[in-house]
């Protein structure tokens, strides 16, 4: 397991929503030095903060776990969702109709 992209993971995607430490850490029940620790990869959140964390930041655990989970060897579907990784429903959805429209294009 890779605590190290767990926690960047976290931290991104607090950021991205803007969220500070402390108004996380409130949300999910921790203190914000444990926050803190996991974002470092200094502790390892149970299943339950974890989950707790996931739901808080709008993400799946699976999403959180993306680096440490082998899913899939193409490296190009692993661009393109790192690509709308911080994009709303609405661009993914975009994003997909557009690539859809090109593959009929193409193919």
């Amino acid at each position: 397991m890779d605590y190290v992209y767990l926690g960047k993971r976290i931290r991104d995607r607090r950021k991205s929503l803007k969220l500070s430490q402390e108004k996380l850490s409130e949300a999910v029940d921790i203190t914000t030095s444990y926050l803190g620790q996991i974002e470092r990869a200094e502790r390892i959140p149970s299943l339950e903060t974890l989950v707790k964390i996931s739901n808080a930041l709008g993400v799946t655990v699976d999403f959180l776990l993306t680096d440490s989970i082998k899913v899939y060897d193409d490296v190009h579907v692993k661009q393109f969702s790192e690509l709308v990784f911080n994009k709303s429903n609405k661009a993914k959805s975009t994003a997909i109709d557009i690539v859809q429209t090109l593959f009929l294009h193409i193919d």
